[in-house]
């Protein structure tokens, strides 16, 4: 014979998931408008500051196509994760909350500042999101990186800096 608490439980268990499901799309929609609104917010900056072409990219130009592929990405979430069976909202939740966080200051720094504060910045939060802990490896990853990003795109590709 089962107690009336076992039975309680059952029926709690077996209505939680339609619960559930009826709030996944809302959940669903709020993410990917949100991403929407970020990547839009990033083309927006990016023309402000110039865009230029493929032959000859301006200052915006690669941040641009980051806005666009964040946009894609959104929208290819909403559309690929219809049933709902992603992740919930946990802890490890905040650390992509918080990478959106670093790279919204990642655009005004590199739009107010420069480009290296901002790279090291990004570099850095993004790693002690990602759980590294050690500051020697995260001044050396980040110096390195942000060196080689400076590189790639300031000298060698050519592509001029925002101006500040």
């Amino acid at each position: 014979m089962t107690s009336s608490s076992e039975n309680t439980s059952h029926v709690l268990d077996s209505e939680q998931p339609a619960q559930t499901r009826a709030g996944e799309i809302p959940r669903r929609l709020a993410v990917t408008i949100g991403f929407i609104i970020l990547g839009a917010g990033a083309c927006a900056w990016t023309v402000s500051i110039g865009i230029g072409t493929p032959d000859a990219p301006g200052p915006g130009f690669w941040p641009f196509v980051l806005g666009l592929s964040i946009i894609a990405a959104a929208i290819v979430f909403m559309v690929v994760n219809r049933d709902g069976k992603g992740e919930h909202f946990s802890l490890d939740s905040l650390t992509g909350i918080g990478l959106i966080g670093a790279v919204a200051v990642f655009i005004v720094l590199m739009t107010h500042v420069h480009f290296i504060v901002a790279s090291a910045f990004l570099l850095t939060i993004g790693q002690i999101l990602a759980g590294e802990r050690s500051w020697i490896k995260i001044t050396a990853v980040t110096v390195i990186t942000s060196a080689a990003c400076w590189f790639l795109f300031f000298i060698l590709l050519g592509v001029p800096t925002p101006r500040v």
